[in-house]
Formats: structure tokens, C-alpha cells, sequence
């Protein structure tokens, strides 16, 4: 009696949650892939320089200290949701803080990486750069084209730059593909 409660219920939550994430971005198309900035797996040269750290609770990433080197990060598109409509394109958000937003002194940079699994080309579908000051920003990144997962592997670079030690906040909150329709 207990676990047949227990999975009705569980079946509820899920179903409302579903509908609930459909609603989101209905005028847009839907959310295709998402990844916070702690689900991200950190560079071997950021492991190695032990300067960022991850804000579990959130999944945020930001400096440790007053390091400078680059933190970088990638983030492997995997899961899409087959619910999310194609529309026009796929726009590639980046949530971030940056407290100078297009000044040099901070920055954080997502690109979107394809590597074609017929031929091994490499490329960069798209970037979007901090460039507004603040704190939790979105930029955005649209593409003129949909996404082929049957032939690219995708993946996210996030990179985060600090010029000189400062106390000042900048992090990377998380990105996603969303759809849109122009």
C-alpha cells in the first residue's frame, strides 16, 4: 500500500513538473538542454591551478582567492528534450556575473562546440561574452540553424577571466539551448 502511494505520487510530481517545464519557454520553443555551472567538468589545467570553486547549493562557479589564471569549463550537450519544438534556431544562453560587464578586467565566454563525427571537423557554432554589468545576467547567442545530433557531438566551453585580484564577483551560473521563433 505504502510504495503504490509512494509511485502515484511520484507520478504526479513528475507529470506536473513536465508541464510545468513545457509552460517555461512556450513562447519560444522550449528549453532544448541545460547544465548549471557546477555540472560542468573544469579543464585539467583549472583543476591543477586550484582557483575557482563551485557553490554547490546553486551550482555556481567562481574564483577562489585572487587567482587569475583562466578557469575553464566544459559542458557536454547530451539529452535533449524531444518536447522542444525546432522553431528558427537555437539560441545559446549563458548566465552569468560580471561586475564590469564589456570592460577587460572581467569576463566569462561560452562557446558552442560541434565536432562532426564523419570527417573530425572541429567548429565553433556560437558565442556569447558577458557584457553587461551586474549581478545573474543572461547574453545570448542565436544560431540560424537547428542542431543535427545524427551527425556533431556538442559540447559548451565556458570560460571565466579575471585580469587582476579583486574581491569583485564574477561566476558562471549555468547555460541552454533554447529554441526560438523569430
Amino acid at each position: 500500500m505504502k510504495l503504490q502511494s509512494i509511485l502515484s505520487l511520484t507520478l504526479i510530481l513528475f507529470g506536473a513538473s513536465t508541464a510545468l517545464a513545457a509552460g517555461i519557454n512556450s513562447d519560444v520553443g522550449g528549453v532544448y538542454w541545460q547544465a548549471n555551472g557546477g555540472g560542468c567538468v573544469p579543464t585539467d589545467a583549472t583543476i591543477q591551478n586550484q582557483q575557482y570553486f563551485t557553490v554547490t547549493a546553486a551550482g555556481r562557479v567562481k574564483y577562489k582567492g585572487k587567482g587569475t589564471k583562466p578557469l575553464v569549463f566544459s559542458c557536454p550537450v547530451t539529452g535533449f528534450n524531444p518536447n522542444a519544438s525546432p522553431g528558427n534556431g537555437v539560441d545559446l544562453k549563458l548566465y552569468y556575473q560580471d561586475p564590469d560587464g564589456q570592460g577587460d578586467v572581467f569576463k566569462v565566454e561560452a562557446r558552442l562546440m560541434a565536432f562532426d563525427r564523419s570527417n573530425g571537423v572541429l567548429a565553433e557554432v556560437a558565442k556569447v561574452t558577458s557584457d553587461k554589468t551586474g549581478a545573474w545576467q543572461v547574453s545570448h547567442g542565436a544560431l540560424r540553424s537547428n542542431m543535427d545530433i545524427n551527425t556533431n557531438f556538442y559540447w559548451v566551453e565556458v570560460v571565466i577571466k579575471r585580469t587582476k585580484p579583486s574581491n569583485l564577483v564574477v561566476e558562471f551560473n549555468g547555460v541552454e539551448l533554447v529554441s526560438f521563433v523569430e
